[in-house]
């Protein structure tokens, strides 16, 4: 159980934290009826579900 928690901690400290900041310099966007993200937001979406293509 550590080591998952150890881990958790380790993706969100490297890859989560600095969405934060991509997002405040890029922003979100709404248009047509969509969410649109940084794409950063998908690479790091993708590899929390541990999926590497799109």
């Amino acid at each position: 159980m550590d080591l998952l928690v150890t881990e958790a901690i380790r993706f969100a400290k490297k890859a989560v934290a600095p969405l934060n900041e991509i997002g405040e310099e890029q922003g979100i966007r709404y248009e047509k009826g969509q969410v649109r993200c940084p794409p950063k937001f998908a690479e790091v979406f993708r590899r929390l579900l541990g999926r590497s293509g799109r």
